[in-house]
């Protein structure tokens, strides 16, 4: 039989490892210092349900095409949000996640106005990692939040190149981003 003092032993150095991996995964933070005054964070939306005949006729319409040469032959495309866990695509979303965070402020007229709300945005990526596209699918109701948005995906670019596994010339990414003022 195990001492009493050992399984407590076991169980924390447990308890202390995974709380080690799941901190450098991202899942939690184990700073517990005083929240700054600026935070903001961004929320992920809930991926649209796809309807699979459309999707069918879509990806016949878009067969890989024999290309000339210097031209990329078309390889299809795919809309994603920012937070899928989909194993295909969690990696380079979460790269770009980071990429998009480490330029994100809150937009200093919408602070100074005490503006809050949730602007969700579309940016498409081409195949070589540059900005193609963006735009508001849904308002935060401040043009200022929205237009800060629209800047931070534009600041962070270009992005990585899309991984060749991905087969696709352009993704196109759905981001939710929430601005608060706690």
């Amino acid at each position: 039989m195990i001492p009493t003092r050992m399984m407590t032993l076991f169980i924390l150095l447990s308890l202390a490892g995974h709380m080690t991996v799941l901190s450098a995964a991202g899942f939690i933070g184990l700073y517990s210092g005083p929240p700054e005054e600026d935070m903001f964070q961004v929320e992920l939306t809930a991926p649209v349900p796809e309807d699979r005949q459309s999707k069918k006729a879509i990806s016949e319409e878009h067969k890989k095409t024999a290309g000339f040469s210097g031209l990329e032959r078309y390889r299809g495309e795919d809309t994603v949000e920012l937070g899928s866990s989909s194993r295909k695509y969690i990696h380079y979303l979460s790269r770009l996640r980071k990429q998009i965070e480490s330029q994100w402020q809150y937009p200093p007229e919408a602070y100074a106005k005490k503006q809050t709300g949730t602007a969700v945005l579309q940016f498409s990526i081409a195949s070589s990692g540059n900005l193609v596209n963006s735009c508001i699918l849904s308002s935060s109701g401040f043009e200022d939040l929205d237009s800060g948005a629209l800047a931070v995906v534009k600041a962070a670019a270009p992005y990585a190149p899309l991984p060749d596994n991905f087969n696709l010339s352009r993704l196109h990414i759905v981001a939710r981003f929430q601005y608060d003022i706690f």
